[in-house]
């Protein structure tokens, strides 16, 4: 059986000092027809810090690992099904309570994007004409490397920032070849090569899962709305405590402006990742 990989180990691996773990939501919100939401969500901290929150992690769900509970799986946390079958509601309650508060107290800063895929087709599709095929996906992945270049100024940090994604294999080789072109061009040399595992196998890449599964929840109740309001629940809050406002959630007209300034970035990765 294959053993987690650690942070320490992620990190001499990506020859980084600090690490962004993110989660992607499109498989069942973002990219498909009948989708109405695209987000990509994680969150940075250095290796210090994120060692930290890993060894607490763990530490949380080692009591209930003969259990079946050996990672926090969010899409199986509705019911008894999954890693949760052995596990009551109030135990289960109780253990994302401790969990949360591991984060909470935390330096981890959220970065995050969303897109609400119908004004995504209605007013950012036309602008590029054919162009290039531009997909929701690709806006959050530009926002969420301009909002890392935001916390890296921010914080004084001059060294390099290893990547993570939890495996979508629709999109892993788009990242890596849009990173890749904006490299070729002396652009972003401090971004380590983009990295891919599953949440199972890397206990860093739980909290991101959990971010971005109520995160989700928040964003698609925005796109039920007639409103653009996007509302906060107070476990996103929790989840959150160094705040929200590196990323959005963007709707109608304010999508035209974002795909005007990520056009620049995208265009030459875009006609490639095709």
């Amino acid at each position: 059986m294959r053993r987690y990989t650690t942070v320490r180990e992620l990190a001499a691996f990506l020859h980084c000092e600090a690490l962004a773990m993110f989660w992607s939501y499109f498989d069942e919100s973002g990219t498909h027809g009948d989708s109405r939401v695209t987000c990509i969500v994680g969150y940075v901290g250095t290796e210090d810090e994120w060692t930290h929150v890993e060894s607490q992690w763990q530490s949380i769900l080692e009591p209930y690992n003969h259990l079946g509970l050996t990672w926090w799986h969010s899409s199986d946390q509705p019911g008894k099904k999954g890693v949760f079958e052995n596990i009551s509601m109030e135990t289960k309650d109780a253990i994302q309570r401790a969990l949360v508060e591991i984060i909470r107290e935390s330096e981890l800063q959220v970065i995050w994007n969303g897109i609400d895929t119908a004004d995504f087709e209605k007013f950012v599709v036309p602008q590029f004409n054919g162009r290039h095929p531009m997909k929701p996906y690709d806006m959050c992945f530009y926002w969420v490397i301009r909002q890392l270049e935001l916390w890296r100024l921010d914080h004084g940090f001059s060294e390099r920032i290893g990547m993570m994604f939890g495996v979508q294999d629709e999109y892993n080789k788009r990242s890596e070849m849009a990173l890749a072109s904006w490299q070729s061009n002396n652009m972003l040399e401090w971004l380590r090569p983009i990295s891919f595992d599953s949440p199972k196998y890397v206990s860093a890449l739980q909290p991101a899962d959990m971010l971005g599964n109520e995160m989700y929840r928040c964003w698609l109740k925005t796109t039920q709305r007639t409103t653009d309001r996007f509302v906060a629940t107070d476990l996103l809050r929790d989840l959150s405590r160094n705040g929200l406002e590196l990323g959005g959630f963007a709707t109608g007209e304010a999508l035209k402006t974002n795909a005007l300034s990520a056009e620049a970035w995208t265009s030459p990765p875009f006609r490639e990742a095709k």
